[in-house]
């Protein structure tokens, strides 16, 4: 029993060397180090060359013999089994042995479960040649088609509809953001994992009751708006005014009012032909029905917002001109940006400023409050009454339907040329963005006054071409240290395109995607460069007569 004990211990001392030596060979479990990016789906691309050894001595060093292991094992075992024999060991070590014998047994079966339930790696990118630098382009940057706007087919099985993924994906995008911001836990229950869910959890619960807003809206709406629908709604407390009742009865305010009140303050076009942040890369879809209402429910807001600073602070103000012999609008006043400010403390403030002048003149009206909603309801309907007038028939042909005061008609910008010619002048000859609507110069876009994406006009516009805008942004370049040590993984946006002569195809290949705020991906490298190359010129020098 002794003999055969110490003979069984010398197989396990063996073989317990044996997975040692195996295990050695996988420096860190076989796990990855570092940043881990999953490699794409799609495996046609020919595999990268192994990386050769520049150690002399590595090149020539013999294959390993994966026996000597369990050879070398079983000799320390037979070794030992002979030095415990010569020693004359008793029965107290043979049951010593079997202990140890069964421990080790119960080791290696837990090792060699546990082995074969572990999930196999996922595939990681290893890294790059030599000199190969930005040879390709990251996963999270997949090249696009510079003239179609659309998203590189050659990435997606045939039949597949890369185009309408992507502009479904940048919608539920919108929505899990907004859900972020408004704390929705149901939203975000339906759009994430349960592991995600988790983590997006502790952080609104780390935030608290703080309010976060990462979608352009119109700030001051978010202020203002709420004034004029709570003076509608005071229109039917006891002890309203008539003058109060009467605009609130008036069918096209109280329609308006209830178009405001279910607003999200956003600004799309709401037309087909328009570039909105819901459309991808340019590429342009229709509207739907609550883009729409957000578009009216803007165009509504905008015009109001200009009656009401030329109705109260611009007509007090040229009151005080005229007084001392100066002509209308001769008198001082506040630019844009001071009259946003000052037009948001009275309204806070019913109309009197810190100066105890009154801008909001109502006669017959002794209670500030109340002439505060008359002023906000006044203007209401004289915007209404402008929208309907020869002032907007351009875009509205005089109607007096509010579903067709879409914002995209009111909201264009033109890209005017260096010499101010229609020529090279974006609406104009350049193919590919036609005007958004006959008889209207400019492209239709969402944003407008005071938001995050400037495409700002002059808040007291009241006429068809006093909502546009000619300048904003000309680059938005956004750069992160790459996945290869000394790499760049970058994008941008530019309004224009990577060639200077009108009418070529790149004239302004770009300008979609600047229009929709998307971007492109930079190619730094020459296989990245490659990949969409559409052409290139080769210049030679000519050598000099008699070879020199």
């Amino acid at each position: 029993m002794k003999q055969f004990l110490i003979s069984l211990f010398a197989v396990f001392v063996g073989f317990g060397l044996l997975a040692q030596d195996a295990e050695a060979k996988r420096l860190g479990g076989s796990k990855s180090f570092g940043m881990q990016r999953s490699a794409p789906a799609k495996q046609d691309a020919a595999p990268a060359p192994q990386r050769q050894p520049t150690d002399a001595a590595a090149t020539t060093a013999p294959r390993k013999n994966s026996w000597m292991g369990p050879i070398a094992g079983l000799a320390a075992g037979l070794g030992l089994a002979a030095l415990f024999s010569h020693l004359g060991l008793g029965e107290e070590m043979a049951s010593f042995l079997m202990l140890a014998l069964l421990a080790m047994a119960a080791l290696m079966l837990f090792r060699f479960f546990m082995r074969r339930n572990a999930p196999a790696p996922a595939m990681q990118y290893a890294g790059m040649q030599p000199g190969a630098m930005n040879q390709g382009t990251p996963a999270s940057f997949r090249p696009f088609h510079a003239a179609s706007g659309s998203v590189d087919s050659r990435n997606f099985p045939p039949g597949f509809d890369a185009a309408a993924f992507a502009r479904e994906a940048k919608v539920n995008f919108l929505r899990l953001q907004a859900a972020n911001d408004a704390g929705n836990l149901d939203d975000l229950r339906a759009f994430t994992t349960p592991e995600v869910f988790a983590e997006l959890s502790m952080q609104l619960a780390e935030r608290g009751e703080r309010e976060q807003k990462t979608d352009v809206e119109w700030l001051d709406a978010e202020v203002l708006a709420p004034y004029l629908v709570q003076a509608f709604d005071n229109a039917a407390s006891p002890g309203a005014p008539a003058a109060l009742k009467g605009l609130a009865a008036d069918p096209r305010v109280a329609e308006a009012v209830g178009r405001i009140r279910a607003w999200d303050y956003t600004t799309p076009t709401g037309v087909a032909t328009g570039y909105d942040a819901s459309d991808v890369d340019g590429v342009l879809a229709p509207p739907g029905a609550e883009e729409i209402q957000h578009s009216i429910a803007a165009t509504i807001y905008s015009v109001w917002r200009g009656q009401m600073i030329r109705n109260t602070i611009d007509a007090v103000l040229d009151g005080y001109g005229a007084a001392i012999g100066m002509e209308p609008g001769k008198f001082p006043r506040p630019g844009s940006g001071e009259s946003m400010k000052a037009l948001k403390h009275l309204i806070g403030r019913n109309g009197v400023g810190v100066s105890g002048i009154n801008f909001f003149v109502v006669p017959g009206v002794t209670d500030a409050a109340q002439r505060r909603d008359i002023t906000l309801l006044a203007n209401l309907q004289r915007a209404l009454d402008r929208l309907a007038s020869p002032a907007f028939a351009a875009a509205f042909g005089g109607s007096t339907s509010q579903d067709d005061y879409t914002w995209g008609k009111l909201h264009r910008i033109v890209f005017d040329d260096a010499l101010g010619s229609s020529f090279g002048s974006i609406p104009g000859s350049t193919p590919g963005f036609p005007p958004s609507f006959p008889g209207l110069p400019g492209l239709a876009t969402d944003g407008g006054f005071g938001v995050v994406d400037a495409s700002s006009h002059n808040p007291r516009a009241q006429g068809l071409n006093d909502f546009m805008f000619s300048s904003g942004p000309n680059r938005r370049y956004v750069g992160t240290p790459g996945s290869v040590r000394g790499s760049i993984e970058a994008v941008s946006a530019l309004p224009g395109g990577v060639s200077g002569v009108v009418g070529n195809e790149f004239y302004a290949s770009l300008l979609g995607r600047w229009l929709t705020n998307d971007t492109y991906p930079f190619r730094l490298g020459t296989g990245a460069i490659m990949q969409d190359l559409h052409s290139q010129q080769s210049f030679q020098t000519t050598p000099k007569k008699g070879g020199k």
